[in-house]
């Protein structure tokens, strides 16, 4: 029982100790906020860019191989022996004009009509190169290019790169960003605590007179930390919330248009995962700035 008293005088202080120091308590909330906010968006961002990247790059995971029209057909029953044999390659598919023709009309949809009247098919038939990894294009399409006959090797190298480079770049940014707000946070919160310490020295004095441990002296400074971070939680995964479902309906039916690849649907089970990682991670963050300033300016 004891315990259980003494626990619930610990949180009763530290929700005193806030209110006391309000404007420093809501200081220390909104920057904790602020950077869970941005560590929310810039994870749902790299989640996101992520699938973009490796959603479209399955789909550029190809090589076209265009041969001229004039190339016999035991010569194309050649090359597609050859090309199943190479290295890289992990699957081979043969288009005749007649195809293509097939497919250019599909992609010009109403437009078609302006195929009719050609008085010979032009589009050259080609094998479609599926490869088994990105890294393999480069050494694929230099092979394919060497074969007789082939005029063109459509490969999205440039492409696929600078989509992961930009994916690289998200992250790498977004975790310098994150770690310099995190220390901004720690800072102020440990300012917050040392200010609460300051006011109440002469009731910790009293409080030692009387024989109270350390642990009583300590805890409603550490509970004020976690307290901070879980309020700071709550608020940065409810505007993340409402941002990301926003970002989701004005921008993905515009992405699946262009790309094919849209935005991952934010589900219960990922709100929840989600507001679980913001609010321990919040936590800590308060956890740790109160122990910084209680280990350094209160001396118990």
């Amino acid at each position: 029982m004891k315990i259980l008293r003494q626990c619930k005088n610990i949180i009763r202080e530290g929700f005193v100790g806030m209110w006391r120091n309000f404007g420093m308590t809501a200081a220390s909330v909104v920057s904790i906020t602020f950077v869970l906010l941005m560590f929310g968006i810039i994870s749902l961002l790299v989640l996101n860019v992520e699938q973009v990247v490796f959603e479209s790059g399955a789909k550029l995971q190809k090589i076209v191989v265009f041969f001229e029209n004039n190339t016999p057909e035991e010569k194309l029953i050649q090359v597609e022996k050859q090309f199943q044999e190479m290295d890289g390659v992990d699957g081979v598919e043969f288009t005749n004009q007649d195809q293509a023709l097939d497919e250019m009309k599909d992609r010009l949809k109403g437009d078609d009509y302006i195929l009719e009247g050609l008085p010979e098919n032009p589009l050259p038939v080609s094998f479609t190169l599926h490869l088994r990894s990105l890294d393999d294009g480069e050494k694929v399409a230099k092979e394919a290019k060497a074969i007789p006959g082939v005029y063109k090797v459509q490969y999205f190298n440039d492409l696929v790169d600078n989509m992961l480079r930009i994916y690289r770049g998200v992250r790498q940014s977004g975790t310098v960003v994150v770690g310099i707000l995190l220390l901004i946070a720690i800072i102020l919160i440990h300012n917050t605590i040392r200010i609460t310490l300051q006011n109440r020295q002469r009731e910790i004095q009293i409080m030692r007179y009387v024989g109270a441990n350390n642990y009583y002296i300590r805890g409603p400074f550490l509970i004020e930390g976690l307290f901070f971070g879980l309020f700071a939680g709550i608020l940065s995964c409810l505007v993340l919330y409402f941002l990301y479902q926003y970002a989701y309906n004005r921008f993905n039916p515009q992405l699946l248009n262009i790309l094919g690849v849209g935005f991952y649907k934010l589900t219960k089970r990922m709100s929840l995962d989600l507001f679980l990682i913001l609010a321990s991670l919040g936590m800590g963050i308060g956890y740790l700035g109160s122990v910084i300033s209680v280990t350094r300016h209160l001396d118990v």
